[in-house]
């Protein structure tokens, strides 16, 4: 298991230097050893790493070989942005000196780079797929924050939230900058969307009535930009925070109390 509970056994890992193509496959630690590799004159290698489940993972060094004549060894980074999704390339310098042609034996470690509660997805498909999986874990929640930037799909996962709670399909639910309040009725739950963004004194906020929304049995109140106001920060029940990536991924990262 990785750090944070996640398998990293038996991942197919590929090591490029030079013109050699080396792979192995993790042990139980998440380690991929690598024979030498004779003869690569480069100055940087490329790793890719595989599996059927998802990533990211992040890469830790091995302990570092002293270097000699002819021979050299890999460096690898360990801040925080040395992370790739599976499948995807990730290059690095190799120390070489002089004279060296040589690749020390190296050894990459594979350690997962997310916490149960944290989750990356690559498409708006993917973020609605998300939404109806944690729906059933939002049943017993009274207020819910959303927080993150214009644009990183609090929306797209509300839509997901919703259909997972069969208040409403993905199609029916929009933003609701402009109305403030959306609301969709479930079996269950009767889900509130409300839009914080144009609301900025307490004064405001008491026309939108949010109070009686928490205060009856079997509502969700979902808030965008909930943040602005002190109080729903102590008050909220969980908060969802979604953060870019790229142009479609996403994380996602739940906060509960």
């Amino acid at each position: 298991m990785g750090k944070n509970g996640r398998e990293v056994a038996n991942i197919r890992v590929e090591l490029k230097v030079g013109d050699q193509h080396l792979e192995a496959t993790t042990d139980s630690d998440g380690a991929a050893v690598f024979p030498d590799a004779k003869g690569a004159r480069a100055v940087s290698f490329e790793v890719r790493v595989y599996s059927v489940r998802a990533g990211p993972f992040e890469v830790s060094p091995s302990d570092r070989a002293s270097a000699r004549k002819g021979s050299a060894f890999l460096t690898f980074s360990t801040a925080p942005s040395a992370r790739w999704r599976l499948g995807s390339p990730i290059k690095q310098r190799v120390f070489t000196p002089p004279g060296g042609t040589n690749i020390l034996p190296a050894k990459i470690a594979l350690r997962s780079a997310m916490n149960p509660h944290e989750h990356i997805t690559h498409s708006a498909e993917e973020t609605m797929a998300l939404g109806r999986k944690l729906a059933p874990t939002l049943k017993a929640a009274r207020m819910v924050i959303l927080r993150g930037d214009l644009g990183t799909g609090k929306t797209t996962l509300v839509k997901g939230i919703a259909e997972g709670l069969h208040a409403a399909s993905q199609d029916d639910v929009t933003s609701p900058t402009f109305t403030l309040i959306h609301e969709y009725r479930g079996p269950e739950v009767n889900l509130f969307h409300v839009d914080l963004y144009r609301i900025d004194t307490p004064r405001e906020l008491d026309t939108l009535g949010l109070d009686e929304l928490f205060a009856e049995p079997g509502n969700l109140v979902l808030l965008e930009w909930g943040e602005k106001f002190p109080r729903f920060e102590k008050e909220r029940d969980v908060e969802i925070c979604l953060e870019r990536q790229g142009d479609q991924e996403r994380k996602i990262v739940v906060k509960r109390k």
